[in-house]
């Protein structure tokens, strides 16, 4: 497909759609990532979608890149096509470096250059899913600079349970089981799952064994509800590294000259109480301790056989208290967090160690002022600061920094069916434990990035149908990147990156319901020797279009396409574009009593096709699956 399938179609489907449909009220949907406790989306600036667990089981999906593929302006760039090496962006700032994921408002993030990891997050134990897609630096801190993802798990305030088997193309074989209940007249509740895969994968050396377990107990008072939670995950794949151009065209299937084998244990635990003091205030609070073993056996022409271990160990600790004072909804809260992380790097030029201890200590304030029932004010204000400690053996570091940055915004109702709203967020990111290292192990003082992120949206409902509409623009300085040319991190001239998403929902029948959502963007340098060039990595166009139909009371039939525009693969823009491409998934599912059948088609047009590429002097692609499947069945009870 030569051009963005949906900017036509979707142009002509909103103008014959929205003839003749009544005016309705837009929804006051409670979500909890817009101000990190339970608020009305309508009070807020800004613009967070929800992904529910109907919606997880009609898609079908495996993995959570798959279902976060088909939302607004989260780009998806999976180097295996399994999940296990995913790099989540949104609005194209990286995951990795510039957007946070979070399980139950914990992040996921990592103090270092590694991804998040998403193997921590089983769909099975996920009751929905909140996208808020923008700068969020006054609520959320350091590196929520694109937006926040936010995995919300299930509890076991219903009884019930189930047993599911799945299998799929390249030998895929997962077993699940899951089991809630509540005790003593629904004061406790508990819920526990496990999880187990196999599979082989597209490439070659892609094998995978995967475990994980999770448990969750609470209990409930008369103002509040005490909780701890638990959970194990064993991760071991194979990554079989990137082909030049020539290796491509001949066998996209083969094992790239360097190859990575990960061993990745990872424990996780969690206690936290949510308590109210009457109507005027709610204090929330929680304490999690993180903890990942990693052994990477790795091969390359330039290190030949290798071994990585990295160490991490990771605290948390989030009070916050939200006073309702008539008019006024405020939030004051603090984010400690202590981390551990040790690097060490046996290879033919010997043992290369380090160990990086990071204390990040912010507090923050944010207040909602409701002029009206149509009117409402917000302002904030976070600061920041990270004490950083390096010992590489023969050489020791010590060194500080400290941020602050504020927010303010407005919603308007000016109508029962029409919302608009506008924010200016602040946003910044400390660099990371490996950043402020170069590559002969001498430690970097980097700036910390910062940046002003505006947004311009509103939301009209007309009948069946429902438009969003956000205009967006990130500009930041001192943005933190690898530099080819020095190879090493560094703080980039200005870059900036803006656009617009439009969204539309409609619900066409009781049975059929359609989604189309397309993104465009710039993202450029705005300053010194790379002005005008485009970032790579980042599409300049996402475009998302669903069709969900209620077949009968237990069939239902899903189908999708997702258009992802061409990239730069370069920073000095030296070497033709990464292509864009659109992928064709179909799912559907059945019903029957306790049984509950679901089948998936990836990929259905068998369209060959890379979504991402790395650069080091030259491009190095790594092939995406061609048409792949998967079949499951579960019984719920």
């Amino acid at each position: 497909m030569t051009s963005l399938f949906s900017k036509t179609a979707l142009a002509l489907a909103c103008a014959g759609s929205l003839t003749a449909v009544a005016d309705v009220r837009i929804d006051e949907e409670v979500v909890v990532t817009a101000t990190r406790s339970p608020y009305s989306v309508d009070r807020v600036p800004v613009r967070v979608r929800v992904i529910n667990a109907a919606d997880i089981q009609r898609s079908a999906v495996s993995t959570l890149d798959q279902l976060l593929r088909s939302e607004g302006s989260v780009q998806v760039r999976d180097s295996v096509g399994n999940g296990r090496d995913a790099r989540i962006a949104i609005r194209g700032l990286s995951a990795g470096q510039n957007a946070l994921i979070l399980l139950d408002g914990r992040r996921l993030n990592n103090s270092d250059l590694s991804e998040p990891d998403l193997t921590a997050i089983a769909l099975k134990d996920v009751e929905r899913i909140e996208v808020l897609e923008g700068g969020a630096g006054v609520l959320f801190g350091d590196q929520a600079v694109g937006g926040v993802i936010n995995v919300i798990t299930r509890q076991g305030s219903e009884q019930g349970g189930s047993i599911a088997v799945r299998a799929g193309s390249y030998d895929q074989r997962n077993y699940q089981v899951s089991y809630g209940n509540t005790l003593l007249d629904d004061r406790v509740d508990y819920r526990f799952s496990a999880q187990r895969e196999s599979a082989d994968g597209y490439r070659d050396n892609t094998d995978l064994d995967y475990d994980h377990y999770r448990a969750e107990t609470g209990y409930r008072y008369g103002k509040g509800r005490v909780f701890i939670a638990a959970q194990r995950t064993d991760n071991d794949y194979l990554l079989p590294g990137a082909l030049m151009d020539g290796q491509r065209r001949a066998d996209r299937r083969q094992a790239g000259n360097s190859f990575n084998d990960y061993q990745i244990d990872s424990t996780l635990y969690r206690v936290g109480i949510d308590h109210s003091f009457g109507d005027v205030a709610q204090f929330l609070a929680s304490y999690s301790e993180r903890e990942e073993d990693v052994v990477i056996d790795g091969q390359s022409l330039s290190f030949g056989a290798t071994r990585t271990t990295q160490d991490r160990e990771v605290a948390i600790f989030d009070p916050r208290l939200v006073l309702s004072l008539g008019d006024w909804r405020v939030t004051v809260g603090a984010d400690v967090e202590d981390y551990d992380y040790q690097l060490a790097v046996n290879s033919l030029f010997g043992l290369s160690a380090s160990a990086h201890d990071h204390e990040r200590r912010s507090e923050y304030v944010q207040a909602i002022h409701s002029l009206s029932d149509a009117l409402q004010i917000s302002a904030g204000f976070r600061h920041a600061a990270v004490d950083v400690a390096v010992d590489g053996g023969y050489f020791t570091a010590d060194y500080d920094d400290s941020v602050s940055v504020k927010q303010v915004g407005v919603s308007y109702r000016l109508a029962d069916n029409l919302r608009v709203y506008a924010n200016r967020d602040e946003t910044f990111r400390f660099a990371l434990a490996d950043e402020n290292v170069d590559f002969l192990g001498n430690v970097v003082a980097l700036d910390p990035q910062q940046g002003v992120a505006w947004e311009l949206g509103g939301e009209w409902q007309l009948g069946p149908v429902e438009m969003d509409l956000v205009l967006f623009d990130h500009a930041m300085e001192d943005e933190i990147g690898y530099d080819v040319a020095t190879f090493a991190n560094v703080n980039f001239d200005d870059t900036r990156r803006r656009g617009a998403t439009f969204d539309v929902l409609w619900q066409a029948t009781d049975a059929l319901q359609t989604r189309a959502s397309l993104t465009q963007m710039s993202a450029e340098f705005d300053a010194g020797n790379l002005d005008g060039n485009r970032i790579p990595g980042v599409a300049e166009q996402l475009g998302k279009l669903s069709l969900a139909y209620v077949f009968s009371d237990n069939v239902n039939l899903y189908a999708e396409a997702v258009y992802t525009g061409a990239v730069a693969v370069d920073t000095a823009e030296q070497f033709a574009d990464l292509g864009g491409y659109t992928l064709y998934n179909l799912a559907a599912s059945y019903q029957w009593q306790n049984l509950l059948l679901r089948a998936r088609l990836n990929n259905i047009t068998g369209k060959e096709y890379t979504e991402l590429v790395t650069f080091f002097g030259l491009p190095a692609y790594y092939p995406s699956p061609e048409e792949n499947a998967t079949l499951s069945l579960e019984y719920q009870f």
